[in-house]
């Protein structure tokens, strides 16, 4: 159970990255990026490029790696449906982060287009 809950960490992580090189690469340009936006879309500050795209995987991987490492501190192993139960946040949780990453380019590249 921990295992695979640690590869899905792994796993969530490299494609956070990817996506963050990935988008390193088309905004390469742009020495800050957005990082809050207000209700109308508009940013509120910026951070240095490499610190905005490595927010997201970073603290990803710190809280997946927490939470799916929790079996292996446990006085007892997780079976049953108490397995399933945190195999499923581990899931979902893994979806949350790829989703706000993915939502965060989206706004970044959205904003590098009415850059010019």
């Amino acid at each position: 159970m921990a295992v695979l809950a640690l590869v899905i960490a792994a796993a969530t992580v490299v494609v956070l990255i990817v996506l963050s090189r990935r988008a390193g690469q088309r905004l390469q340009q742009f020495e800050r990026l957005p990082m809050q936006y207000d209700f109308s879309g508009h940013p509120t500050w910026y951070a240095p490029r490499r610190i905005a795209l490595g927010f997201t995987p970073v603290l990803a991987g710190v809280t997946l790696t927490g939470t799916a490492a929790i079996p292996l501190f446990a006085g007892e192993p997780m079976t049953g449906r108490g397995a399933a139960i945190f195999l499923g946040v581990v899931v979902l949780s893994a979806v949350f982060w790829l989703a706000t990453h993915a939502g965060q380019l989206w706004m970044q590249d959205r904003w590098a287009r009415k850059q010019g």
